[in-house]
């Protein structure tokens, strides 16, 4: 039994000795690497001849490895990338396997041409996820260890090459002089994106790496400030987008627009009909601070990596406003090429001072027009992307509480849904507002002399040509309420004190609706008549503009009710009353303020010619106003030319007449009665180019 247990206690010394004499002899373990290299890496070709192999026993148990080597190559899918030089020194400890301390890293090569297998029949495969955060610690760890002067890295050139796909890195690394710190810079670039950016790392106990990028991603062109911090719970950067700029060629309302904004830059856009230009101040410095996350772990399979960032920011402007960013940017790379994706952004935008807004908008085609001009309050933005089958919805949703002193208050909520494709173009904007208060004061205008005519200068000659307009992709929905029913005042002199009113608007491309809601205060007055304005409809669709007005009049116990409806241009008037009356009662309170069995022959033959006029439609929107509002002395109607002729009594016994109708004047005729028997009389013919006035003294004979 005593020469069993020797036996086993001899091979046992046997062993250990073995493999301490084997640790401890660093060319039989490499000779023993060049033989498993030879026979079963065979496929890869890697030279290990060239390859000088230094091993130092620093104690029993810790080792120190040197490897140095020139146009080191190795075969990889049918690649044969080689570095000019190469120099690595590992230390490590046989009792903390497999732990080991880079203490030296030296690689330069020239050039670099990898082509990469295609990806795009290769069998999907299981994801494999990848625990981020167990290889930044064991980076750090690697920085705080490595001195500075032992780190050099220069690759002038790495092509990768997949199809026509063609990505280039370039990238270079050494130490600052004198510092413990490395200088270096690193560009990349593939057909779709660009990128450059200097590297400062700063080595020892807290590693920390600075960036300072410059990329161009299609329209997007950027540049920013990116300091790392290795942490091993979380990978933080702190991002500072010092300046960026954005163009983009879309459609925009049939449009075709080529469109450049950033900050500190001038927001620019040029469509095909015209140049706008709309600018932001140069001292306008606006930036995103953001601190970015890296996913704690990262997909990772043969075809396909990807990592996920998250990014939230805020900017300032003194007491403008605040922006607020989340968003978070999903990266994929393969081994073709780079994708990003935007997976999600929510933005928030606080305007403090509309004004702020006002001012830069000033004397440019996207000028705020008055009385919006003057408002004074805050706006609030906010958006979030959503993702579609085959493309992205941003929709923006805006807030505000806007006051001009006493005499406009609007709050509202305004959507708008953008539509992310290849043309970035706008689909749909919602609109939803109270109008809480709005007074305006309309110029004076007198019913007598019809609606101005709105002409083009006679100074110009030239002809006035307009393009056929294309169709729209611009979208959009507006709707407008008022808070109540007094929301809306009108002032003019028809009104006393003013015309309150409320109203409901909706807006679409193809149709405009416009109702009206008229307080107990809604009273028109115009010479000796009051006129109550109960409800005003209004709707237009294409050419066509349909009206549904309701007037109310009171005389002599009677509401006469004026109802009209159809196109503006020729409306259909009907009348009512309350109690009910025959319908020439009805005009004959209207004209003369007594039922049509106490006028005279020749006030009832007015009553007459106004009902044909009625009947057939030749009294246009203006003049069933002036007709309801209007003392009328007498009207005649001819039936054959469906023209009419209306005499309007004025206080102080003169009173005007007008042929034709109010909407057109023709001729405008003043009688003022000096005697019983005498009258003078003036009257006005517009022609095409020249006018006709004429003044005559007037005697009445009786026969």
């Amino acid at each position: 039994m005593k020469k069993f247990l020797g036996l086993i206690l001899f091979f046992i010394f046997v062993f250990i000795g073995l493999a301490l004499y084997i640790l401890n002899s660093g060319h039989l373990i490499w000779e023993g690497v060049k033989y498993a290299n030879d026979k079963y890496l065979e496929e890869y070709q890697i030279n290990l001849e060239d390859i000088n192999f230094s091993w130092e026993n620093e104690s029993l148990t810790q080792k120190f490895i040197h490897i140095q080597g020139e146009d080191i190559c190795i075969k990889l899918m049918g690649n044969h990338p080689c570095l000019d030089q190469l120099e690595v020194a590992v230390r490590f400890d046989l009792l903390d396997l497999p732990q080991f301390e880079i203490v030296k890293v030296h690689a330069a090569s020239e050039k670099i041409d990898f082509t990469l297998p295609s990806t795009e029949k290769a069998p999907k495969q299981e994801s494999a996820l990848i625990d981020i955060g167990y290889y930044l610690e064991m980076i750090r760890d690697q920085l705080k260890s490595i001195p500075a002067e032992n780190i050099f890295l220069s690759f002038p050139q790495i092509q990768l090459r997949s199809g026509e796909k063609i990505q280039t890195i370039a990238l270079e690394l050494k130490r600052k002089e004198n510092q413990d710190q490395l200088q270096g810079w690193l560009r990349y670039k593939t057909n779709k994106l660009a990128m450059s950016t200097p590297i400062n790392i700063q080595l020892g106990q807290k590693p920390e790496v600075k960036l300072n990028p410059e990329l161009s991603m299609g329209d997007i062109h950027l540049k920013s400030m990116i300091d790392m911090d290795f942490m091993p719970e979380q990978f933080k950067l702190d991002f500072q987008l010092n300046k960026f700029h954005y163009t983009q060629k879309y459609k925009l309302g049939g449009l075709q627009c080529h469109s450049k904004f950033g900050y500190q830059e001038q927001i620019k856009l040029n469509c095909d009909q015209g140049d706008f230009s709309a600018l932001i101040k140069k001292n306008f410095n606006f930036n995103i601070q953001a601190d970015i996350e890296l996913a704690n772990k990262i997909n990772l399979n043969n075809h396909e990596n990807f990592i996920i960032l998250n990014a939230r920011g805020e900017g300032k402007k003194s007491n403008a406003f605040d922006i607020e960013l989340n968003s978070q940017l999903f990266l994929s790379f393969n081994s073709s090429e780079l994708q990003y994706k935007l997976e999600k952004l929510n933005v928030l935008v606080d305007i403090k001072k509309f004004q702020r807004i006002e001012k830069e908008l000033r004397s440019t085609p996207f000028a705020i027009p008055a009385p919006f001009n003057n408002l004074q309050g805050q706006v609030k933005l906010t958006g979030k992307l959503d993702e579609k089958l085959n493309y992205f919805e941003f929709p923006l949703e805006a807030e505000f509480d806007l006051l001009q002193n006493k005499n406009v208050q609007l709050k509202g909520r305004l959507e708008s849904y953008v539509k992310l494709n290849q043309q970035y173009q706008p689909t749909l904007i919602k609109g939803d507002f109270q109008l809480a208060r709005l007074k305006f004061f309309v110029p004076d205008i007198d019913p007598l002399y019809g609606i101005p005519n709105v002409a083009p200068s006679s100074k110009i000659n030239k002809e006035i040509r307009f393009e056929k307009k294309k169709k729209s992709s611009l979208d959009y929905d507006l709707k407008i309420v008022t808070s109540n029913n007094e929301s809306i005042q009108i002032h003019n002199q028809f009104f006393e004190p003013y015309l309150a009113l409320g109203a409901k608007i909706h807006v679409t491309p193809q149709k405009l609706t416009l109702n009206i809601d008229a307080s107990d205060k809604a009273k028109l007055v115009y010479l000796k008549r009051e006129l109550l304005i109960k409800e005003i409809n209004v709707s237009k669709e294409s050419k066509s503009t349909l009206i549904d007005l309701t007037f109310e009049d009171e005389i002599q116990g009677y509401k006469i009710i004026l109802n009209v409806v159809g196109s503006a241009d020729k409306p259909r008037l009907l009348l009512s009353s309350f109690p009910s009356l025959p319908r020439e009662d009805n005009i004959s309170l209207l004209l003369y303020r007594r039922k049509s069995n106490e006028l005279t022959g020749l006030d009832q033959a007015s009553v007459g010619s106004t009902q044909n006029a009625i009947s057939n439609r030749a009294l246009g929107l203006f003049s069933i106003w002036a007709f309801a509002s209007t003392p009328i002395d007498s009207v005649s109607y001819d039936s054959e030319t469906n023209t009419y002729n209306a005499v309007v009594g004025l206080p102080g016994g003169a009173s005007v007449s007008i042929g034709t109708n109010w909407d057109q004047v023709n001729n405008l005729t003043f009688r003022k009665r000096i005697t019983n028997t005498w009258a003078v009389v003036t009257t006005f013919e517009p022609k095409d180019t020249d006018s006709k006035e004429t003044i005559m003294l007037q005697k009445e004979i009786s026969f």
